[in-house]
């Protein structure tokens, strides 16, 4: 058997159809392929080396603010 080419990120959803029913249904919230990764991997790389920090979250990403 073959793995397949992408990532497929899910979630359950659960609800109250009546008082004795649960109705579950499966969400897809996003797909995610190689090249998506490679494209990320890519320019999270390329910022690294413009910015040269290496750091693998930056302030503007978690929220943190840098003038204080």
């Amino acid at each position: 058997m073959q793995n397949p080419h992408y990532l497929k990120d899910e979630s359950l959803n659960q609800s109250i159809t009546d008082k004795s029913t649960i109705e579950t249904k499966q969400i897809v919230i996003g797909i995610v392929t190689r090249i998506d990764l490679i494209n990320f991997i890519t320019n999270e790389e390329e910022q690294k080396s413009r910015s040269g920090t290496h750091s693998p979250i930056s302030p503007e990403k978690n929220g943190s603010d840098t003038d204080e």
